[in-house]
């Protein structure tokens, strides 16, 4: 008589307490990002996990009900670490400008040490999609405090007296508005709103702003062309500029 149990790679998973529970599940998130580092997103699945794990597929569903569930664990982690670096930065600053370049810094700075969570937040379809019907991206923990983190800065810029903002990422738009709505209607006639991204993303603002539309059809047309053209041998100018759309 054989015994499968001696010879299963795989631990059998009890239901216990809620701290066995929660450490079960930081042990799946963990092992996710290293799936993840080292051979991409299309790597992960619940078969890949559970051999990391030690548990059965199966098992992890009670966890992780999907993988864009999964996903979306990794995302809060991965922004809640950049919004603490942005904020080691900000504090070692007293001046409002001071303080936004040294978030804008940090920021940068997070995704340049982990390319790998740049890809999974910024180049993942999935992290990007709803979890639950109830429960949206934009109002996660995560994005929220993201929002908490901007607004108190441009609080601080507009007290210093600036009379124009340039919005380069619509990510930070929720708090460029949230900041200036709490100021009331004057401020949309004393400072002047420029948003900089596709405008399929924007929130739909609640105060006046230009928005510059980035033609990401166009772009991506554009660069399909581009490397074609290398394939083929053919000499390329070292830019190709690509008009936007101003409305």
């Amino acid at each position: 008589m054989i015994d499968r149990s001696a010879q299963s790679p795989h631990r059998r998973v009890r239901r216990g307490s809620a701290e066995d529970h929660d450490s079960l599940r930081r042990q799946i998130v963990a092992a996710a990002f290293d799936i993840h580092a080292r051979d991409g997103v299309d790597a992960l699945s619940m078969r890949s996990l559970g051999a990391a794990v030690g548990v059965s597929p199966m098992a992890l569903y009670r966890y992780y009900p999907s993988k864009a569930e999964l996903l979306r664990s990794m995302w809060e982690v991965v922004l809640g670490e950049a919004q603490a670096t942005v904020r080691a930065a900000v504090a070692r600053h007293a001046t409002a400008r001071a303080r936004l370049r040294a978030s804008i810094d940090g920021f940068f700075a997070y995704w340049e040490a982990h390319p790998s969570h740049f890809m999974l937040v910024y180049m993942t379809p999935e992290t990007m999609q709803e979890a639950g019907a109830s429960s949206p991206l934009t109002r996660s923990p995560a994005y929220t405090a993201a929002v908490d983190l901007s607004s108190p800065l441009i609080d601080e810029l507009v007290e210093s007296g600036i009379t124009g903002l340039i919005v380069h990422n619509e990510a930070a738009l929720p708090g460029v508005i949230s900041a200036l709505a709490r100021r009331g209607p004057g401020a949309a006639h004393s400072i002047q709103v420029v948003a900089i991204g596709p405008k399929s993303l924007l929130l739909a603002p609640l105060l006046p702003m230009t928005v510059i539309d980035i033609p990401g059809t166009t772009i991506g047309s554009t660069a399909v062309d581009m490397l074609m053209a290398l394939v083929n041998d053919k000499s390329l100018p070292e830019r190709r500029l690509v008009a936007p759309r101003v409305e």
